[in-house]
């Protein structure tokens, strides 16, 4: 694993506030679905450190802390030991700072409890030791299993796989979804959903009959659109783009294109001034232009069903719509105006 690259002021800012208004939506969304009455409180950490003098805090907080029993954690032991990275100070001071948190809330908020994924439980325990040490207080953590893909990596920015609650990332995590292997979705079932147990089994035994329906995908897909996105989602109504081939592109009418921008999810739809070029829309949807050229030579771009080898070979129907497609999840109608 690497060490994260530190983004500038900017950009941290411009995330937190992305991050903050995602948490009151899903937090919103969640609470409604699950009939939960607490109120959200979100903090920024910054705000605990802001006025902190390093020299105060080594010497207050620092000294709860023994290098050897830091040194044992299996977390900074397989980083310490993982090659020629090696680990930063920086990412070692990272379980001090998390432990400091823990002890703030508690103190000024009397938080007891810290939830995690199973890879933070070293800092977590850090951060009830610490808590036990400074207040003489009983506090508690909990670790829930991380989320992984098939192959057994953790979904993550730093693991390339991230999945972005944002809405014009929607439609990707959609098709994600609908992509799944089988043989997860009733794990993904039971962990990600309010759904009872008695319902997951039979969501799971309609899947079995008829696999090739995605039942369990399906159903999936709409728990959590309610969930993150406070709407309904009908998982189906998309799965008729991906069945659009070249032949049957090249024989709709305009109207017909009209009527499918009708019918399918709006954030599948994107509607482009004519003097943008295609380039532009593509960087919306993918991170870099190196990533778009890559595609393109890997034929992980097809435009009207057909596989492209430059921008240049676009061709539009009727002179304003195109399907675009990139790699096998990612499908949209673009419409230029």
């Amino acid at each position: 694993m690497e060490e994260r690259k530190e983004p500038d002021l900017v950009v941290i800012h411009d995330n937190l506030e992305k991050i903050r208004k995602q948490l009151e939506s899903v937090y919103g969304n969640i609470a409604n679905h699950a009939k939960i009455g607490q109120p959200l409180q979100i903090l920024d950490n910054m705000d605990f450190y802001r006025e902190t003098k390093l020299i105060d805090f080594v010497s207050k907080v620092g000294r709860q802390f023994r290098m050897n029993s830091l040194l044992n954690k299996d977390h900074i032991n397989k980083r310490l030991n993982s090659g020629d990275d090696g680990l930063s100070l920086t990412e070692f001071f990272y379980t001090i700072l998390q432990s400091y948190d823990f002890a703030y809330l508690n103190e000024k908020y009397d938080c007891t409890l810290q939830i995690g994924g199973s890879d933070q439980w070293g800092n977590i325990t850090n951060g009830c030791d610490f808590v036990k040490k400074q207040y003489k207080k009983q506090v508690y953590g909990i670790t829930t299993p991380l989320l992984t893909d098939k192959n057994g990596q953790k979904f993550g920015k730093s693991e390339g796989n991230a999945l972005f609650l944002d809405a014009s990332s929607k439609h990707n995590m959609k098709q994600y979804l609908l992509n799944l292997a089988d043989d997860s979705m009733r794990d993904f079932l039971l962990m990600l959903t309010f759904l009872k147990e008695e319902h997951i089994d039979s969501v799971m035994e309609q899947h079995k009959q008829s696999p090739e329906k995605r039942v369990a995908q399906k159903c999936l897909s709409d728990e959590l659109m309610k969930m993150i996105y406070g709407e309904e989602n009908s998982a189906d109504k998309n799965q008729i783009l991906y069945g659009l081939r070249r032949d049957r592109l090249l024989n709709m009418s305009a109207q017909e294109f009209d009527r499918l921008a009708e019918e399918i999810d709006k954030d599948v739809v994107i509607r482009v001034p004519k003097e943008n070029q295609l380039m532009e829309v593509l960087l919306r949807l993918r991170s870099s232009k190196s990533e778009i050229r890559r595609l393109l030579q890997q034929g992980g771009i097809l435009i009207n069903d057909q596989k492209v080898e430059s921008l240049e070979q676009a061709q539009l129907l009727h002179d304003k719509y195109m399907l675009l497609r990139i790699g096998k999840r990612d499908v949209r109608l673009l419409i230029f105006i």
